[in-house]
Parts: structure tokens; sequence; C-alpha cells
């Protein structure tokens, strides 16, 4: 199935490795593309799904051309309820991307069961047909949160995010989020444009002394918890 051609967007993730969070700032706001803050920063926090033996997981550590990710996202406090969540499958092909959101049901992400809530909850949930048999082969995973910032070209064809105090929890871990996992990469940063921009993008990278990297939160995060965790 093709994309709405307004939700393609090519995405490239730069890692400002070694330079702290407010240098990181100072560079973005001197950047010759003139990146302005477009929205107040915010908390955001995912639960991400994956088949039973994370098939999705495996497909972008292999690097596959065609790839999906699932996920529950809301905005603001972690274990407050949650009025407004949004489920998100996230689809790459290649180097182009696109995300399908569809509005959920109210959530409470709370304490050592929140696996279990959420295996409940998506069975209850109304979704539309096409998505509806991926998401029930699809369990909690993963849970992320980070702080992120939101910046905008001074020509409106850029879209750059800034995130910070990266964090996990697994289901394995059972715990109630107070010891959460935090991340060895202090800055993720995210350029985002449609494809009508690209020839212009590397005008744009290129003037970040940072390197572009694949960097995957879903990825980071499950390989933190298996490999560097109790």
């Amino acid at each position: 199935m093709s994309p709405p051609q307004e939700s393609v967007r090519y995405e490239r993730k730069l890692l400002p490795l070694g330079i702290p969070p407010d240098q990181v700032l100072v560079l973005i706001q001197q950047h010759p593309a003139g990146f302005r803050e477009a929205y107040p920063p915010r908390y955001v926090n995912s639960v991400y799904l994956d088949t039973p033996a994370l098939g999705d997981f495996h497909d972008h550590v292999a690097g596959l051309p065609r790839r999906s990710k699932t996920r529950i996202r809301w905005y603001g406090p972690l274990l407050a309820a949650i009025p407004t969540p949004s489920l998100e499958r996230k689809q790459k092909a290649g180097h182009v991307a696109w995300k399908e959101s569809h509005p959920v049901p109210p959530l409470t992400i709370n304490g050592p069961g929140w696996a279990t809530s959420i295996r409940t909850y998506i069975g209850q949930a109304h979704l539309p047909e096409p998505i509806r048999p991926a998401v029930r082969l699809r369990q909690p995973v993963l849970l992320t949160r980070y702080l992120r910032r939101y910046f905008i070209s001074s020509d409106r064809r850029f879209r750059l995010t800034m995130d910070t105090d990266l964090k996990f929890d697994t289901v394995t871990r059972r715990s109630n989020h107070a010891g959460l996992i935090p991340s060895p990469i202090p800055v993720i940063l995210e350029l985002k444009f449609p494809p009508a921009a690209a020839p212009d993008a590397d005008r744009i990278t290129n003037a970040f002394p940072f390197r572009i990297a694949r960097c995957s939160k879903y990825i980071l995060g499950l390989k933190l918890a298996f490999f560097d965790s109790d």
C-alpha cells in the first residue's frame, strides 16, 4: 500500500557525541538555516509493541529496506491519567518514512503491571480494520521517555527535533518506573523534510559538526535492557 504523498518525509538522525546539550542548543540557534523553536518543549512517552519473536526489532537491526514500528504515544506526565493517547504505525521504505496515527481511548500507565494493562487495552481498542490484525499480533515490549524540543527553519521546509533525558523501561524489569534505564547517548537530533527539500538537505546537515548515524530509540532501549541492565 502506497502512503499518502503529504505524509511522506525523509529523516536523518544526528548524534552530537561529546557536546553538552546546552552547547548543542546554541549550535542549533546559530545554524545558517535560521532554526527557531516551533513549539514549547514537552516530554514524549511511548510504549513500543512488537511480535513475541521481536520481529520488528530484528528487521531494524538487519537494516531491511521495508520495516515498521508500532507504538502508543502520549505527551506530558508518565504516570498520570492519559486522556488523549494515539496509536502510531511508523513505516519505512528505503530512505522514505511515513506515519499513521489513530486516536485510542484514555489510558493509565502505573506500576509494575503496565504491560498487562496494555495487552488488555489493545484487545479492547477500536482500531481501523487495515491495521487491526498487525497490532493484535504485537505486545508491549519497551517504554521510552524523553524531553523533546521542536525547531523549524526560516523557510519552513526543515523541521528539527532535539531529544534529551532519554530513559527506558521494559516488561521484564517489572519496575514502578522509579529507576528508568538512562540512555548513554545524551542528545539525539532528527532532521525531517519532504522529498521536495531533499536537494538542500546536505546543506543543512553539513553546517552541523555532528555525524549522521542510524539511531533508533527502540533498538537502543532493547539493547540496553538485554545486555546492559540487571
